[in-house]
């Protein structure tokens, strides 16, 4: 296997500059994805990211080309909560972007989120072998994974110091000790993260910049916080952060 690549670090003076940037990028791929393959496989994290993000996908200057058509739109995690619940991830993303967009409805997978965790686990792990079709023994390939990352650390629902961090097999694992509520989850893994074509974080504002300088300093993988530890060996991370999430990078 090849070596992880260097991330890309893109420093934006402000909130509303990194997300502007951050759904060009999307542009860019969503019509590069659709003329390699026919389609577009996304899977997008949820909280701040989608509000950074989401109003700059609807604006006339940066839908262009988005080939809403293309798109196969998943969640990275999901809280266990009815998707009509404020904290959804998938009922958020569906407020913020789906619903403005046309994108097939059946080209959107939410966790089914009335079964028990493990449950919506398995069953979301089949929904990703079947739509993705990877080759044995290979994990699921995204054209692009967007996350966000938590003032810890965190990204996804994995969180510094879980157990679910060393998970080598499962592709979709549940959580019932989240040490964020809710306590129980379902998130993608980093072997699903680590095997997307392209991963791009937002990541803004001040409260972020500990956790921002962390994620990306030179140390070994496993001693990273969860964010730093998505470094795709046959992908591109890129990073688009705020000057004051980046305050610290820029020293």
């Amino acid at each position: 296997m090849s070596a992880p690549t260097h991330p890309v670090i893109q420093v934006l003076p402000s909130t509303s500059d990194a997300g502007r940037a951050a759904a060009a990028h999307v542009a860019r791929l969503a019509g590069e994805s659709a003329h390699r393959h026919g389609r577009f496989t996304i899977a997008f994290s949820g909280g701040s990211l989608l509000d950074a993000l989401c109003p700059h996908l609807l604006s006339d200057n940066s839908a262009t080309g988005f080939h809403w058509a293309a798109w196969h739109v998943f969640c990275v995690d999901e809280r266990c909560v009815p998707l009509s619940d404020a904290r959804s991830n998938f009922g958020s993303l569906r407020e913020q972007l789906l619903r403005h967009v046309p994108i097939p409805p059946d080209q959107t997978y939410p966790v089914d989120t009335t079964q028990m965790p493990e449950s919506a686990a398995a069953a979301y792990e089949a929904i990703l072998s079947r739509v993705l079709r990877p080759p044995p023994p290979d994990a699921p390939r995204f054209d692009l994974i967007l996350l966000g990352m938590g003032e810890d650390g965190h990204t996804a629902s994995l969180f510094p110091g879980h157990p679910v961090l060393n998970e080598t097999r499962r592709w979709v694992v549940a959580l019932r000790d989240s040490p964020k509520p809710p306590p129980e989850r379902v998130t993608m893994t980093l072997p699903v993260l680590n095997s997307a074509r392209e991963v791009i974080f937002v990541v803004l504002g001040d409260g972020k910049t500990q956790a921002l300088a962390r994620a990306l300093a030179p140390q070994p993988q496993a001693d990273r916080v969860p964010a730093g530890r998505v470094c795709p060996a046959r992908g591109i991370v890129t990073w688009y952060v705020d000057e004051a999430a980046a305050r610290l990078l820029m020293k």
